[in-house]
C-alpha cells in the first residue's frame, strides 16, 4: 500500500447541505457547520425554534447522534483538515476549530479517534477519511 500526503481537502457538494426533511434539525446543523465551533446547545435550540428535549430527540432520530456529538464531530473534522493541511501549532488549530485549547483538542481527539493530534499529523494522509 502506498500512502500519499494530503495536499488539499475539498468538501464534496453532497456534504455542503444537510438533506433531511426535519427543518429544525437542518437549521441547527447548518448553524453548527457555518459557525466558528463555539455554538452551544442552547443557541441551536433557539435557532431551531423547538424545545431542547424535542430537538435532542429529533437529532437522535434523524442523525443517530446528539446535538453535542454533532458539534464535536464538526469541530474534529475542522481540526483534522487543519492538522493535515497546515503546520499550525496545536493551540492555533484548537482555536480555529472551536476547541478553545490544545489540551481540550487533545482530549477530544484521543477520546473520539484513539490518537493524539500530533500522531494524526504525523500520519498525514494515512488513508483515513475525515469524520
Amino acid at each position: 500500500m502506498v500512502r500519499l500526503p494530503v495536499s488539499e481537502v475539498v468538501a464534496r457538494r453532497s456534504t455542503d447541505v444537510l438533506f433531511v426533511e426535519d427543518e429544525a434539525v437542518a437549521k441547527a446543523v447548518r448553524l453548527i457547520r457555518a459557525g466558528d465551533g463555539r455554538q452551544s446547545v442552547e443557541e441551536l435550540v433557539r435557532a431551531a425554534g423547538v424545545s431542547r428535549s424535542g430537538l435532542q430527540a429529533r437529532f437522535k432520530r434523524v442523525l443517530g447522534r446528539s446535538m453535542l456529538a454533532e458539534i464535536h464531530r464538526v469541530k474534529l473534522a475542522r481540526a483534522q483538515v487543519l492538522l493535515a493541511t497546515t503546520d499550525m501549532k496545536l493551540a492555533a488549530v484548537a482555536e480555529l476549530s472551536g476547541m478553545g485549547s490544545a489540551h481540550r483538542l487533545s482530549v477530544l481527539f484521543r477520546a473520539k479517534l484513539g490518537r493524539t493530534p500530533s500522531e494524526f499529523r504525523g500520519e498525514r494522509g494515512g488513508g483515513e477519511s475525515f469524520i
